[in-house]
């Protein structure tokens, strides 16, 4: 075995090691199982939330009327809190709950913003705040899968 042999020994054509495809592999895998012990993310809970949907392309729409009258609702992370407290949750309760759960959560609290006034007029509409807050979710959640 040459020199040049030796120094290449244990090498692909790539120039990668055993130990370097070995170091990776457990570095994904550590941040893999790390990702799961921090638990659910903010992410999780609005894909859990926007289910309730069922005509996100409509609520989109009434969504961008919103964020175009109150553009202090385009920042995502307050909107998706402010929803959850809405809802009376967390975001690891968001994420495990049931959507018949959050179905009748939603529906309480929409029937409450009525109760109490808490309602937004759009485009010829009566809506709950809570109603307006979801579909302006809709409208950022739709804005960002486009790019």
């Amino acid at each position: 075995m040459t020199k040049n042999d030796r120094q290449h020994e244990g090498r692909s054509r790539n120039g990668l090691t055993r130990r370097v495809v070995a170091g990776g592999t457990l570095f994904g895998l550590a941040g893999w199982f790390g990702a799961r012990a921090i638990g659910p993310s903010l992410g999780d809970a609005e894909t859990a939330i926007l289910q309730l949907l069922r005509h996100e392309e409509s609520a989109s729409h009434i969504g961008h009327l919103a964020l175009a009258s109150r553009p202090e609702m385009a920042d995502r992370g307050a909107l998706l809190t402010q929803l959850l407290d809405d809802l009376r949750l967390d975001v690891a309760r968001a994420t495990r709950a049931s959507a018949d759960m959050l179905g009748l959560r939603l529906t309480e609290k929409i029937r409450n913003d009525f109760a109490e006034l808490c309602t937004i007029s759009l485009d010829g509409w009566l809506l709950s705040l809570t109603e307006v807050r979801l579909c302006a979710l809709a409208a950022l959640n739709n804005a960002r899968t486009r790019l």
